[in-house]
């Protein structure tokens, strides 16, 4: 499965948004998640999935554009 890595199914294009290295946004969710996450290295699974991953799937955020998501968390070292 080593092609698995490159796959892009939905044509996904979007650069991730500045934000997401800072959480300076006015949507409250995304900001208290990303804040936390820089702060603490942590996030529940519900922030991830469902307040990060789904607004970056709905922007169409590349899936391998930027490592930034990856590298918050403590438990993302590849």
């Amino acid at each position: 499965m080593p092609k698995y890595l490159e796959l892009n199914a939905l044509r996904a294009n979007q650069p991730l948004p500045a934000f997401f290295w800072d959480g300076n946004t006015q949507m409250h969710c995304l900001s208290q998640t990303i804040t936390q996450s820089l702060r603490t290295g942590y996030a529940h699974h519900i922030q991830r999935l469902m307040v990060t991953g789904l607004y970056a799937l709905l922007l169409g955020v590349k899936p391998k554009g930027d490592s930034c998501v990856v590298s918050k968390y403590v438990c993302g070292c590849r």
